[in-house]
């Protein structure tokens, strides 16, 4: 059971980082093909991480109230649609819209799938287990890039 459960918790993470880090190397074509600045890139760029630090207290709180599982799948809907909808902008705005849905959906999944590993570990084990279980997620996108971007 465990072993299921933090399958499914890398998997969800490892989406989250992908959604975050897929971005970069096509944002200044979609910039460049709309005639926007480089400033709009880090303005786009900027709006992900701020929507992330806004809302994850917010999203933690309520998969406290309403569990874990739910949140987590709203999260990766959340998240799917904001990268299909990024893919198909048509201007510049809805790059805006997409990378800023990107944030606020992926800050619903991050911290509560950190609150999912301190419910299934000892309270010993907890800061070890997240901390490992960071790490190692970390590795394997460095891994993951590595193979998908060696040229």
């Amino acid at each position: 059971m465990k072993k299921k459960v933090f399958t499914f918790l890398f998997v969800t993470v490892f989406i989250d980082f992908l959604s975050f880090g897929i971005v970069f190397p096509l944002l200044p074509y979609y910039v460049e093909s709309f005639g926007a600045s480089a400033l709009t890139i880090g303005l786009i760029a900027g709006s992900f991480s701020f929507m992330q630090f806004i809302f994850s207290p917010i999203w933690g709180r309520l998969s406290d109230r309403v569990g874990r599982k739910p949140i987590i799948l709203i999260s990766l809907i959340g998240t799917a649609f904001s990268l299909i909808g990024f893919a198909l902008s048509p201007n510049i705005f809805w790059l805006f819209a997409t990378r800023i849905l990107a944030g606020f959906f992926t800050a619903a999944s991050l911290p509560t799938t950190y609150a999912y590993v301190a419910d299934f570990t000892k309270e010993k084990e907890r800061a070890s287990t997240v901390f490992c279980r960071s790490c190692h997620c970390i590795y394997k996108l460095r891994i993951y890039r590595f193979i998908f971007t060696s040229q």
